[in-house]
This record gives structure tokens, C-alpha cells and sequence, in this order.
């Protein structure tokens, strides 16, 4: 990844618990600008606003000023004084304004093979996304496009913070819940989250859940966007959103 500007500098734990609400926003903001710099695709807005509960972000095809696509995150995210969560959103939603690019303009994105862009695309569609609800946990959380944004955000934030430390969670890192877990209990179960290595149906680890887990996966999530268009439709004027 390439180096972070200097209106990042407030992302670092320190320097965050210091900044203004505004300084938080215009440092997640220029992450945002970095990794779709990064990402070949024109950034989108990143905007605090009001979701539906239990929604801590999502991506809005087309939805900002002048037709720019848009990133909406929880105003919670940016007033707590950990800075991981709102990074891990903003990695997570940007990703998803990268598939939607690589799936409607294929030929300006050559690191990403035919076959991934296709299965981006298809997965995209109404009928081909899974709800943990409706479809059971794996079948979300396992499924290309969220597969791919959840992996690319654990990543960023990795990258940024280490492993989570015993001194910003009370203990031994190997003891302490990462961000995507503290997450899923504010999730809705179509955005909640699950450590990387795939588990039995969720069904069956109904009884390894904590109560936040299984209140998360009972809820409803928001329904997927309409598809990308094919490469040669040059209409991208609709607007397209997800929850997370």
C-alpha cells in the first residue's frame, strides 16, 4: 500500500483520541481518497450519517454530490475513541466501490481476472446475494463480494494497527475480541462478521455464539443493490447502496 498522507496522521490511536470529531472525518476521508487512488476507481464521499440500527456503514453507488459514489458511516464510529472500527468500515465499504468498478469497467482494472470480475458481478445481482438470514452465516459471509471487502479491511487494518494489543483491550491479544467480532454485535446479520477460518453451518454454532451474535444473526439485513451494469452499458446513473 502506499504511504499515508499527512491528514492520516490522525488515524494513529494517539493522535486520534486527541482530534476534533471534524480532524477523525477528514482523516478517514483521506484514507478513503489513498486506497481508491490505490484502486484505480475515482473516491467516493465519506459522509457521517444516521443508518438503520445496527448499521455501522454502507456504499452507495452514484449517491453523492454530481453522480460520485458514497460512503456513509455511523457518527458512533467516529466519536469512539478507538479508531480501528471506522477504519475497518471505510476499508470495507471502499472495497465494495472497487468491485463495483472492476464489475462495470473491467477493462480498467487488469490486475483482477475475467472470472473475478464476473463472479463480482453476478454476485452483485438481487438473486444471486445471500442473506445470513435467509441463506444461513456461511453462505453470506463466504460468498465473493464480502468474502473479498472483509478480507481487504482486516488487512488495512492490520496493516495499520498490528494485532489487537493487550493494552487497548485489558489483556493478551490472543484473548481479546478483534474489531470484526466487537462489530458483529452492532451488525445487522447480513453485515455481521466471523473470524476468517470457515466454520459448520450457522445453525449448528447457534450455541457458540454469544447473545450479541445470535441476536445479530436473527436480524435483518439490507437488501443488496440492484447489479453493476455489463461492461458496454454506459448508464451508471442509478443509485446503488448496501448496508453492512
Amino acid at each position: 500500500m502506499s504511504a499515508r498522507s499527512p491528514r492520516e496522521a490522525v488515524l494513529e490511536r494517539g493522535a486520534w483520541r486527541e482530534a476534533s470529531y471534524q480532524e477523525r472525518l477528514d482523516g478517514l476521508r483521506a484514507m478513503e481518497e489513498r486506497l481508491a487512488d490505490e484502486q484505480g476507481r475515482e473516491a467516493a464521499v465519506v459522509e457521517p450519517a444516521v443508518l438503520e440500527p445496527n448499521t455501522l456503514g454502507q456504499y452507495q453507488q452514484g449517491g453523492g454530490p454530481g453522480g460520485k459514489d458514497r460512503i456513509e458511516i455511523g457518527p458512533g464510529q467516529i466519536a469512539d475513541d478507538d479508531p480501528r472500527e471506522a477504519v475497518d468500515t471505510i476499508a470495507h465499504e471502499g472495497r465494495h466501490a472497487y468491485q463495483y468498478d472492476c464489475a462495470s469497467r473491467p477493462d480498467q482494472h487488469p490486475e483482477v481476472s475475467p472470472q473475478t470480475a464476473d463472479a463480482w458481478r453476478e454476485n452483485f445481482k438481487p438473486e444471486n446475494y445471500k442473506k445470513a438470514e435467509t441463506d444461513g452465516y456461511e453462505e453470506y459471509r463466504y460468498q465473493p463480494i464480502e468474502a473479498d471487502a472483509h478480507d481487504y479491511a482486516d488487512k488495512v487494518t492490520e496493516e495499520m494497527y498490528g494485532k489487537e494489543s493487550s493494552q487497548a483491550y485489558g489483556g493478551p491479544a490472543s484473548d481479546q475480541p478483534s474489531a470484526s467480532d466487537r462489530a458483529a454485535a452492532y451488525r445487522p446479520a447480513g453485515w455481521a462478521r466471523e473470524p476468517d477460518e470457515p466454520g459448520p453451518p450457522a445453525q449448528a454454532r447457534d450455541s457458540e455464539m454469544s447473545a450479541s451474535e445470535r441476536a445479530a444473526v436473527n436480524r435483518p439485513s439490507p437488501p443488496p443493490p440492484p447489479p453493476p451494469p455489463e461492461p458496454d452499458d454506459q448508464d451508471q446513473s442509478e443509485t446503488r447502496g448496501r448496508g453492512r
